[in-house]
């Protein structure tokens, strides 16, 4: 954390646009925190801003400003099987 930021807890986030589109638990969100602290896998941290939450899923979009970010892949659809644990 970035000294006078205040942390709920950390939680884990999901890549889904190369353009800084991600993906996070709404959990640590319900407050409304005035800034967002985004760690990369290559170490870089950014600013992000919150763009949406779904409350039914609690899941929250966050954009950062970054280009080329690695997405990862979807697995192909013939691995899946009705009633597969995930």
């Amino acid at each position: 954390l970035q000294p006078g930021l205040v942390s709920a807890g950390a939680t884990t986030g999901l890549v889904i646009g190369e353009d800084g589109y991600m993906l996070s638990a709404a959990f640590h969100f319900v407050s409304q925190p005035t800034s967002i602290l985004v760690t990369l896998p290559d170490g870089r941290r950014l600013a992000a801003r919150q763009i949406a939450t779904d409350r039914q899923r609690m899941i929250t979009l966050l954009k950062v400003e970054a280009e080329r970010l690695p997405v990862p892949a979807a697995a192909p659809r013939e691995s899946f099987r009705v009633g597969q644990w995930a």
